[in-house]
């Protein structure tokens, strides 16, 4: 399970990034297409 981790580690940092970007609107862009492979 070490990769996911390192995967949602990487979620989390381009998260933010699109937030300081773009905004809110972004940062609920990247959640949407993560929860959807991630099942959630």
């Amino acid at each position: 399970m070490p990769l996911l981790f390192a995967a949602e580690r990487s979620v989390v940092s381009f998260r933010v990034h699109a937030q300081d970007a773009d905004g809110n609107q972004s940062t609920q862009e990247v959640i949407r297409a993560v929860a959807l492979p991630h099942g959630r």
